[in-house]
């Protein structure tokens, strides 16, 4: 979780309860009060970010992410 702390809480929300507590973007997006397509765009920018923070520390291609998701 050390990635996921650089991130904003919006960010680790979302990837939490996707990826931790397996909510589908749908019901993100219910909980949250935001638009599906917005979850999603969360989701997949937050992922971004941390391959790119992870990539500039020098850490692998096969370092566990958040939740069991690979960086690959």
């Amino acid at each position: 979780w050390e990635y996921s702390r650089r991130l904003k809480k919006k960010e680790r929300l979302t990837l939490y309860l996707h990826l931790t507590e397996d909510r589908s973007f749908a019901d993100i997006a219910r909980l949250t009060g935001r638009s599906q397509s917005a979850v999603k765009m969360t989701f997949y920018r937050a992922i971004d970010r941390l391959r790119q923070d992870m990539k500039r520390d020098g850490v692998g291609p096969h370092a566990t992410l958040v939740g069991g998701t690979d960086c690959a």
